[in-house]
């Protein structure tokens, strides 16, 4: 199960894991120096277009230490989705047992962690948005 995670968001404001209750929900940690992350933010953007109409929620977690690179990168590239900070990764890494980036955790609706990913992913298209478009399957109903 994904734990209650806390951050703020890039303009200060408190947010937690709770604000998508019932959703699936990709989480994205990534930080502006990593260049797989900003690789793969421009399908993290197209996948979250095409998909949030289907009930799909996206997160990004900043792990910059400067919250105003992470502010300056995401009025650029026009991220979309919400986006949190975690300076240097404190949460993160503990969750993850790993400073890795980019990594994703893809969370069913139920909030079990289906799937952890590292590396960088082009996530609107094959493999990876095939594990995305299982989170939007619905769960199997008991017989």
């Amino acid at each position: 199960m994904l734990p209650l995670l806390e951050f703020p968001d890039l303009a200060g404001q408190r947010r937690t894991s709770r604000d998508f209750p019932d959703a699936p929900l990709l989480l994205n940690v990534w930080a502006t120096w990593c260049q797989p992350c900003r690789n793969e933010m421009p399908g993290l953007n197209r996948l979250y277009r095409e998909l949030s109409p289907h009930g799909l929620k996206v997160a990004g977690i900043s792990v910059d230490e400067d919250i105003n690179l992470a502010r300056e990168y995401v009025l650029q590239s026009g991220t979309g989705f919400p986006v949190w900070s975690d300076p240097r990764g404190r949460i993160m890494t503990r969750l993850l047992g790993s400073s890795a980036i980019p990594a994703t955790l893809l969370v069913a609706r139920d909030g079990r962690v289906r799937r952890v990913v590292f590396g960088g992913w082009l996530w609107d298209s094959g493999e990876a948005r095939g594990w995305v478009e299982e989170l939007l399957e619905p769960d199997p109903q008991p017989k």
